[in-house]
């Protein structure tokens, strides 16, 4: 009877370090929450980071940086944005005593599709790491691999890549799917007619980029280069990656995307 008894107080005061424990993790996810930023608010927050961390990060607006090439013939610029017009950030990331002609130059845009928020969100927290971390002078595993990074590599970040969809939480820039507003596969009337659009391909013309990474988010899938419809085949679908989408089923639905229109 006494070892039971003790075994019931034993189990209560597991249960109790449990509950405090779930709730002392709770707390701490409270305090640490990401934040979907309105365009505002990003727009100040990213400001502020540049701000406080100038030899890291360098910031400018595409509108004004590359005004000459991106306004002819394309949309004037209004109070697109609440009060002011809309100015799309670009953030240069990187130790700039260590940057060079020579430098790899990687580019990630945090969304193209302005309802997409979790793109920005995980660009700005990207953004905000790799700055604190560098100038903390931490020396564990993960802030060597950082430090690494910032010395030897060029980061060319856009929080938001299309303002105006960001800033009215749509789709669209002014009714334009920017994701189909590019040179490939559109006759020459019906591509590079949005802001956003044309800000990317003057980045592209001014940077040789090893890689880039564009965010989306509302669906679950693994997309191929040239996943185009002129480029239909299964030729690279592996059987590894039909394994890893059918593993989701237990959780939801998950397509495999091969491109804009080839699914399987």
């Amino acid at each position: 009877m006494a070892w039971r008894v003790f075994s019931s107080i034993a189990a209560l005061a597991n249960c109790d370090n449990w509950f405090n424990h779930t709730n002392i993790l709770k707390r701490r996810l409270q305090e640490h929450a990401y934040v979907y930023r309105s365009y505002d608010q990003m727009s100040k927050d990213v400001r502020d980071l540049a701000e406080k961390y100038p030899n890291l990060l360098k910031l400018y607006v595409g509108e004004k940086e590359f005004k000459s090439d991106i306004h002819q013939s394309a949309h004037t610029m209004g109070n697109d944005c609440g009060t002011g017009p809309c100015e799309t950030l670009i953030v240069e990331i990187g130790n700039q005593e260590k940057m060079t002609a020579h430098t790899p130059e990687i580019f990630i845009s945090g969304a193209v599709h302005g309802n997409e928020r979790v793109g920005p969100t995980v660009v700005f927290y990207m953004i905000e790491l790799m700055a604190s971390r560098y100038a903390s002078g931490s020396s564990t595993d993960i802030d060597k691999s950082l430090r690494y990074l910032m010395d030897n590599r060029k980061f060319i970040v856009m929080p938001f890549t299309n303002a105006e969809g960001y800033f009215r939480h749509r789709r669209e820039e002014r009714g334009i799917d920017v994701n189909r507003d590019f040179p490939y596969m559109r006759a020459p009337n019906q591509c590079m007619q949005t802001i956003t659009a044309r800000i990317v391909n003057e980045l592209f013309r001014r940077h040789l980029f090893r890689l880039a990474v564009t965010f989306h988010g509302g669906t679950k899938s693994i997309s191929y280069e040239w996943g185009t419809p002129n480029h239909k085949t299964m030729q690279y679908v592996f059987q590894i990656d039909l394994d890893f989408v059918r593993s989701f089923h237990s959780f939801g639905s998950c397509e495999l995307y091969l491109g804009l229109e080839n699914r399987q």
